[in-house]
């Protein structure tokens, strides 16, 4: 009983001394709400490809948009909203012309076709982490352009581009899911040996 009594009172002064309430736009509630509205949420830092600011990501992006430089229509630092982040403003002078229709646009799979009329960078609403596989007109895009936001950025030539984007198994998930079976492997083994010698005493 006494046990039951000191860690309930520790628990109540930890609570009252070290608890930390979130903003009112972090409330669980409010994400939801967000997430539902599809104009899109700040996500959290430990899941953002290197080099990426979450808090540039612009509420209301549609999924493309074909813009004449790489870095074009990010937003300004400190410049968020009451929802956590700033809203987006699209601007005329940014955009080429351009016919371009979703394919497909699942977790793991996306597929575009883009009609430019001169060349530009396709900006989609994606976080590039080095996971994803680009491949314009079947070959693979290598090198592809960093924004401060971290979205995906792809040059795109004049003309008609079939992009296809892949999320694929990098090294790290490789060697681990190989760690992984090489450990249950060893696992059985020794529960093997183990039932043998038994047998034997």
């Amino acid at each position: 009983m006494i046990v039951l009594v000191v860690a309930v009172a520790l628990v109540f002064t930890a609570a009252r001394l070290f608890w930390q309430p979130c903003d009112d736009e972090d409330a669980v509630s409010a994400q939801v709400a967000l997430f539902r509205a599809g104009t899109g949420f700040e996500g959290t830092d430990e899941y953002t490809p290197i080099g990426a600011d979450n808090s540039l990501v612009q509420q209301a992006l549609t999924p493309l948009r074909l813009l004449d430089t790489a870095d074009a229509e990010v937003a300004v630092p400190d410049s968020k909203n009451d929802a956590g982040n700033p809203s987006y403003v699209p601007s005329d002078r940014d955009h080429l012309a351009v016919q371009a229709k979703i394919e497909q646009w699942l977790a793991e799979r996306k597929m575009l076709t883009i009609t430019a009329q001169s060349p530009g960078f396709a900006v989609l609403r994606l976080m590039d982490y080095p996971a994803w596989q680009v491949f314009a007109n079947g070959k693979v895009v290598v090198a592809r352009p960093s924004r401060q936001d971290g979205l995906m950025t792809l040059p795109i030539a004049a003309g008609t581009t079939q992009i296809e984007i892949r999320y694929r198994a990098t090294s790290d998930v490789i060697w681990g899911r190989g760690l992984s079976i090489v450990s249950c492997l060893a696992l059985v083994a020794l529960a093997a040996t183990a039932r043998k010698r038994d047998s034997i005493e």
